[in-house]
């Protein structure tokens, strides 16, 4: 896996790996070790660099040289494992997949982790994408690849096993659990007026989701006061939200808890695409274990975790967007039963209680196991 929980390089890893260490390693009937490695973008995304785009792309060669040479440590180790956990492919983008199928020749029980469309083309000008070497290396192809060489998948949602099936039978969903005890409600009482925070967390490359909605933003905010917060990594350009009265806090891991607690509603803005899709709602489920009202696209697994009117909202047009926001602003009532109501949902469907059977049973099973139930 890539990146590191404290840094917030890798959201994927930090939920679906780096959160259940501490159940593993209390169950009896696991060993574990984990191996990281720095993505590129944890150099090339530095202010310096970024002030020097020159140095800045010809860091990216050297930056992949040193995953590929740390991950070949890993291949030389996977023989002595009982199962190896592969979350998402271990070099960045869409490169030919060497590392992922030598250690599944090496080791017959791997198992594949993926909560996003990696499958499809994302982010086509990214800087990876203007490395030569990068481009050369390049596999459209790779996911299938290593999907079908894998003894086990294990996919977000449905619509990624779908995909995995079509590569491979031993197919798993494991949505994305949260932990109940980091992720709480605060008190927010009967707030009203102009203090109101609608809130959006999340990285840059998904930025363009919450700026489609300035129009929302403009015309609501003439007629009820209230601020729209954006909780995001650095960015080197302003938002493109004319005359829209917004906040801008830097993302940081030690502070998240608190920006979210501001927030009175949150946002998940989606179009309806192929990479979209592939989300697991993950954002959405922060909003509602914190006890955040909350309005979502209703693309992907958004349909699944909430039921509009009762849990959050659904907002597929600009209209509804203006409609379901102005709803929320003006009732701290309705405020207060999609707090309840969403926290239930997470509590009932999404903690660490209920998901961690099912990934433990899932590497059990692919290590072909009979260790019987119980940690």
């Amino acid at each position: 896996m890539g990146g590191a929980p404290d840094g917030g390089l890798d959201p994927s890893s930090r939920f679906r790996v780096f959160f259940y260490l501490g159940r593993f390693r209390s169950d009896k009937r696991f060993k574990v070790a984990v191996s990281v490695s720095w993505p590129p973008k944890s150099f090339h995304e530095r202010p310096f660099f970024k002030r020097h785009p020159l140095l800045r792309k010809m860091l990216l060669p050297l930056g992949l040289a040193l995953m590929f040479t740390r991950r070949l440590l890993d291949v030389i180790r996977a023989p002595f494992y009982d199962v190896v956990f592969i979350q998402r492919p271990l070099l960045p983008g869409q490169l030919y997949p060497i590392l992922e199928l030598a250690i599944c020749r090496l080791n017959r029980h791997v198992v594949f982790d993926f909560d996003d469309a990696i499958f499809v083309s994302h982010h086509e000008n990214s800087p990876e994408r203007s490395s030569l070497l990068y481009r050369l290396l390049e596999d459209r192809d790779n996911v299938a690849r290593i999907l079908r060489r894998s003894a086990h998948v294990v996919a977000g949602n449905d619509f990624l096993a779908d995909f995995a099936r079509r590569h491979n039978p031993n197919v798993s969903v494991v949505p994305t659990a949260i932990d109940t005890d980091h992720y709480l409600p605060a008190a927010k009482g009967g707030k009203s007026g102009d203090n109101l925070v609608v809130g959006w967390i999340g990285t840059s490359g998904n930025l363009a989701y919450v700026e489609q909605l300035a129009p929302v933003f403009r015309a609501l905010q003439q007629r009820i006061p209230f601020e729209l917060r954006i909780v995001c990594n650095p960015v080197e350009r302003e938002p493109d939200l004319p005359g829209v009265n917004y906040r801008w806090c830097d993302w940081q891991v030690g502070r998240e808890r608190e920006d979210l607690a501001a927030f009175d509603i949150g946002i998940m803005p989606l179009p309806d695409d192929v990479w979209e899709r592939g989300k697991c709602g993950f954002k959405l489920l922060q909003y509602m274990a914190c006890g955040i009202p909350a309005v979502a696209s209703p693309v992907g697994v958004n349909r699944d975790i909430i039921e509009p009117g009762e849990n959050g909202y659904l907002a597929d047009s600009a209209e509804d967007w203006e409609r379901t926001l102005e709803s929320l602003l003006a009732d701290p009532g309705l405020r207060e039963k999609f707090a309840r109501k969403g926290r239930e949902t997470v509590l009932s469907g999404y903690t660490l209680d209920i998901i961690y059977p099912r990934l433990a049973g899932t590497l059990l099973a692919a290590a072909g196991s009979d260790v019987g139930e119980g940690a």
